[in-house]
């Protein structure tokens, strides 16, 4: 065969090559276009939003998925490549749909999961689902790319052992690492589904010298963000191993108990109806259960009283103590009680 017959098969094949390249373009365009104006339409009828979600999400990787077909198709045909880049060209269109699929299987099940937390876990009565949800996805992404992980190592022919090995994974620190790693992993699961505390929970762990309310509950962390915007990042090991006092759960109210010292010689019961009216007057005490005053206490030269009063939300407590004892040293000194 002569160079000139050669180099004529070469565009030949170019150009069926381009050919493929643009039909199978022309396709994705079309499929897209048919998602999103006829199966739209036919979705947008129906009751559940499932549908709706599950063809948003699947629009961009069926494109993708659609393209690297493409390009595996058109590129098979140029026998002229050398052995390298066939080989090159192969990995990079078997990568390319290896991460289409990817796409594909976790922006549906991630979907679903959304569709489950807006459409259904709001109308249940526990809060189970809508705390696990997040937990769920978050664990979703993680397995889903472990696998297609696993498959391009496959593809590549690199044993996992190995691979794992050269990473340092089998040494003792790294061993370690991982084991705490784990110890989180199960630790968040277990707190999901015992719920010793929720999101939104007001809570203070131990050896922690602020309280603050649950943001996050994590893979491997809890976020606890305090009254004054301080984030506290635990670890949920540490978190389900220690004590720590939950001023939400079972009742989000929350009774401040606060020492009062007065004189010996005042008259007790006048004392206790002061500092009951002047709880009473000030905001976010509950009137019910009623403020009380309680005497556990004759010292001298002093009685020691202990006023109870109910806050509506354990939220408030750092502000409200101020605020509680600020009133009753007013009205203590307006009665002239020193």
């Amino acid at each position: 065969m002569s160079p000139w017959q050669t180099i004529a098969e070469h565009w030949q094949e170019l150009a069926q090559a381009a050919g493929i390249a643009l039909g199978v373009g022309i396709l994705a365009w079309t499929m897209l276009y048919i998602l999103d104006h006829v199966v739209a339409r036919f979705s947008g009828r129906t009751l559940s939003r499932l549908d709706d979600a599950l063809l948003r999400a699947s629009r961009i990787p069926i494109f993708v998925i659609i393209v690297f077909i493409g390009a595996q198709r058109s590129l098979a045909d140029l026998t002229f490549l050398l052995d390298q880049w066939k080989r090159f060209f192969a990995d990079f269109t078997y990568v390319g749909l290896l991460f289409g699929t990817w796409l594909l299987v976790y922006r549906v099940l991630a979907s679903v999961l959304s569709w489950y937390s807006t459409d259904v876990a709001s109308r249940t009565s526990t809060r189970l689902d809508d705390e696990f949800l997040p937990f769920l996805r978050r664990l979703v992404f993680l397995v889903t790319v472990g696998i297609a992980f696993a498959v391009a190592l496959d593809h590549f022919n690199i044993a996992v052992g190995p691979f794992l090995g050269a990473l340092g994974l089998t040494s003792l620190a790294v061993a370690l690492a991982a084991q705490a790693t784990l110890s989180d992993l199960i630790a968040g699961l277990v707190i999901v589904m015992d719920r010793p505390y929720r999101i939104g929970d007001y809570v203070q762990p131990e050896g922690i010298d602020a309280a603050g309310t649950v943001e996050d509950i994590g893979l491997m962390t809890t976020r606890i963000v305090t009254p004054d915007e301080r984030a506290i990042i635990m670890p949920n090991a540490r978190m389900k191993a220690s004590r720590m006092i939950n001023y939400t759960y079972p009742d989000p109210r929350l009774r401040l108990d606060l020492p009062v010292s007065v004189p010996r010689d005042v008259d007790v019961a006048a004392v206790k109806k002061l500092l009951i009216d002047t709880c009473l007057k000030l905001p976010n005490v509950l009137p019910d259960p009623a403020p009380s005053v309680s005497l556990v206490a004759i010292a001298n030269p002093s009685l020691n009283l202990i006023v109870h009063c109910w806050l509506g939300n354990g939220k408030l407590q750092p502000v409200m103590v101020d605020c509680v004892l600020m009133a009753i040293l007013n009205a203590l000194n307006e009665a002239n009680i020193k």
